[in-house]
């Protein structure tokens, strides 16, 4: 009982007036008082005698609740605002990681866009330069030929328009000729009718001594001697020549104006005027006709 008794007494060496209020140290010395009063009775139960000894020493132990202060409610509420804040920061800066995920990915589509956009500005402008170079030796070889082309023309031109010069120089030195000699011999045989000029054709014919071949006879000359020469006139459609008197030639004598002569004699003249071949036909006595040729422009 002794060991009991000590074992209570520790239990409550940390009680001390100013420990507890008086309340409860009524309690407790109530609660002692009742204990030194008990007897334990041999072959009791220790947890029943435990239990009535702690019960109220657990009542007593148990700790004290103390009022809430300003103080307490300030950290409390500090701790709070500090939670509070350190979400919300949280929260922004797992925002702020998001929304610079979000430009590091626009950054790299819009550099990719960029270099889509320059390759293809790359690829336009390599077309753009050869669609140029192409015009440009189109339009080159075009030039080229069309000033070849120009520069051809102009040739032809000149050289249509020296023709005609030459052509028109030659006819005006042509009809400068007065003498039958002065005509080149590779035209003598080029004079071409102008029955618009003959004169004295129709009489002529109507006589039995030439037959009718005026009108596409051509005079054919060939020369004797210096002076003298021999006058055909020939149609070659027939072919068939002037006859006059069984021949079908005159002959001719003289330098610039020739003279005709038959048998009988005198029988014309032939001469050289502006151009012209003058042919005078016909004896003294009888009436004259007059034949008239032109030298085509193609033979001057």
């Amino acid at each position: 009982m002794s060991d009991s008794v000590s074992d209570k007494e520790s239990s409550f060496e940390f009680l001390n007036e100013s420990d507890a209020s008086d309340g409860e140290l009524e309690q407790i010395t109530k609660a002692s008082d009742g204990m030194e009063d008990q007897v334990i009775k041999p072959g009791a139960p220790a947890q029943t005698v435990a239990h009535k000894v702690n019960t109220p020493l657990a009542r007593a132990t148990a700790p004290a609740k103390f009022p809430p202060t300003a103080a307490n409610k300030f950290i409390v509420s500090l701790i709070i605002a500090c939670l509070i804040l350190f979400i919300m920061v949280c929260v922004f800066m797992a925002a702020h990681i998001r929304h610079l995920e979000l430009c590091a990915a626009q950054i790299s589509a819009t550099k990719l866009r960029e270099d889509q956009i320059s390759k293809e500005l790359e690829r336009v402008k390599r077309d753009l330069q050869r669609e140029t170079s192409a015009r440009d030796e189109i339009i080159k070889q075009y030039e080229i030929s069309a000033r070849d082309k120009i520069i051809e023309e102009l040739k032809n031109d000149k050289r249509d328009l020296q023709k005609v010069i030459d052509r028109a120089i030659k006819k005006d030195n042509f009809n400068t000729i007065k003498c039958l000699e002065d005509i080149p011999e590779e035209l003598m045989d080029k004079w071409t009718p102008d029955e618009s000029k003959f004169e004295g054709i129709i009489e002529f014919e109507s006589k039995k001594t030439v037959n009718q071949i005026f009108r596409e006879g051509r005079p054919v000359f060939s020369k004797l001697s210096k002076g003298q020469k021999i006058i055909q006139l020939i149609d070659y459609k027939i072919p068939k020549a002037l006859t006059v008197d069984n021949r079908n030639y005159l002959l001719m004598e003289g330098l610039c104006t020739y003279t005709m002569y038959t048998h009988k004699g005198d029988f014309g003249q032939v001469f050289v005027k502006e151009g012209l071949l003058y042919i005078i036909m016909g004896a003294p006595e009888e009436e004259k006709i007059k034949l008239v040729y032109s030298m085509p422009e193609e033979y001057l």
